[in-house]
């Protein structure tokens, strides 16, 4: 019996993944207004994650990474559907099986595109709406933000193509 060994990119991969996860994760829970959930984040040891509306850098320039999460998350939902679909059997002579994975740039663009997007719609509403809308800081500026974001986005695009999709023990097929 071969001895089967971690895949190194694919552990690497899905350790940055799981970080910008997580990163988004907390980010997120920090937005919370609940004394029980928001509050704790941001007087835990992750408080730097957390959401700080005083704190310039951190209310304006952490958005650079919020396509970054959901790249993360893509990343898995890629992974586990790659993973389910090598088990499909397939009979002899057929194409070889298709992979989702991030090497085609206009597929890299749709999905970087629609998770901006997605928080520039967010952008517009919290300065359409500044008042009703939190979070939302003073010191935050929408062209800062929309650059922020544009940034992540270019940052998502180019390093998707290497996160890897093969099977994370070496061996399995």
């Amino acid at each position: 019996m071969a001895e089967s060994r971690f895949h190194r990119p694919t552990l690497i991969s899905m350790i940055v993944s799981a970080l910008l996860i997580f990163i988004g994760a907390v980010r997120g829970l920090s937005y919370l207004q609940d004394p029980v959930i928001g509050d704790r984040v941001r007087d835990s040891i992750f408080w730097f994650l957390a959401y700080q509306p005083t704190i310039y850098v951190n209310a304006q320039f952490f958005k650079v990474l919020a396509t970054p999460s959901i790249v993360g998350m893509m990343y898995f939902i890629f992974y586990f559907l790659n993973q389910r679909h090598a088990k499909v059997p397939s009979y002899e002579g057929a194409l070889p099986k298709p992979r989702l994975d991030f090497r085609s740039p206009w597929l890299r663009l749709i999905l970087t595109t629609l998770a901006t997007a997605h928080w520039l719609l967010i952008e517009v509403a919290k300065f359409s709406q500044r008042e009703e809308f939190y979070p939302y800081s003073v010191l935050e500026n929408r062209t800062v933000n929309a650059l922020a974001l544009i940034t992540g986005q270019v940052i998502s695009f180019f390093a998707m193509k290497y996160l890897c999709f093969e099977p994370l023990r070496e061996g399995d097929e």
